[in-house]
């Protein structure tokens, strides 16, 4: 392996160093990448330059983690994010978007309509102490 591409990774490597794809996508002894080390690293320019180059955004390590599980791990937020973003399509960005939009619209309508709702009485035996919304 190259040692342009292992944990030395640094964020002056060129475009023309990266053309190998080889290195891009070569393992270490553990299973790291060149992405791995440099989202450990919190390097974003190496990070996206990677995945421009095309880095397995989702290949894991000897222990399972992928490069944003070692971010993660890390503290390594901008790259968290960078990577998180990477392994959605625009489509199901959209989607997420969507759904998120239309739960909240329900969230709304039920706190509106809780306000004038009592609830029948409760069918058990013992006391029940959900018998009204407030």
């Amino acid at each position: 392996m190259s040692e342009r591409c292992g944990p030395t990774l640094g964020a002056k490597t060129t475009s023309r160093e990266m053309s190998g794809r080889a290195c891009v996508v070569s393992q270490g002894k553990y299973g790291n990448t060149p992405l791995h080390w440099a989202a450990v690293g919190g390097r974003v320019p190496c990070v996206e330059m990677l995945l421009k180059h095309g880095a397995n955004k989702t290949v894991c390590n000897h222990n399972g983690r992928t490069p944003r599980d070692l971010a993660a791990a890390k503290g390594q937020t901008a790259v968290e994010h960078l990577l998180g973003d990477a392994y959605w399509s625009s489509d199901v960005r959209a989607l997420h978007s969507s759904l998120e939009r239309r739960v909240q619209e329900a969230l709304d309508e039920l706190r509106l309509g809780a306000s004038a709702c009592v609830l029948p009485p409760c069918p058990s035996p013992r006391p029940c102490s959900l018998s009204r919304v407030n």
